[in-house]
């Protein structure tokens, strides 16, 4: 069982802020690749296809924002009850993540145990690197993969 607080509105509404603002980018990028498509009419097809790879690798970047802003910084609350106890949330820490659409820097929430210390969106990402796809978990499956990822606290 995973108790789980709710976040302020401020946090929500910083939260949803995120997300509206990758939506944007990637309705951008979108919109200047039709237009490059569009009006490319004496370019040859060689350069064409070119420009479009070019940008679809930065709109797969974006994309890649908005899949991490989606999980809102690994944050489930000001606390999370796992089988070792109850885990309050610490500080955020940014991580490298190296995708195939470039190297972007990923900030998410510490929890802590004790001297235990652990990241709940890096569980997620072991989980989706585990089973082959993008995994969505929730705070219980999170706690339950807690006990495999534990490492001290920094």
């Amino acid at each position: 069982m995973v108790h789980v607080v709710k976040d302020t509105v401020a946090d929500q509404r910083k939260y949803s802020s995120d997300i509206e603002q990758c939506l944007d980018n990637c309705k951008e990028k979108f919109n200047q690749i039709l237009f490059g498509v569009l009006n490319e009419g004496n370019q040859d097809a060689h350069k064409v296809e070119a420009s479009i790879f070019k940008q679809l690798m930065k709109l797969g970047f974006i994309l890649m924002q908005l899949f991490f802003a989606s999980h809102n910084k690994g944050n489930y609350g000001k606390t999370l009850k796992t089988a070792q106890g109850i885990a309050k949330r610490g500080r955020t820490s940014k991580k490298a993540y190296f995708s195939i659409f470039g190297k972007m820097k990923v900030t998410r929430y510490l929890y802590h145990i004790g001297n235990v210390s652990f990241a709940p969106l890096d569980i997620v990402w072991a989980h989706s690197q585990k089973v082959g796809h993008v995994a969505t978990m929730d705070s219980e499956e999170i706690a339950i993969c807690f006990n495999r990822f534990q490492r001290p606290a920094l």
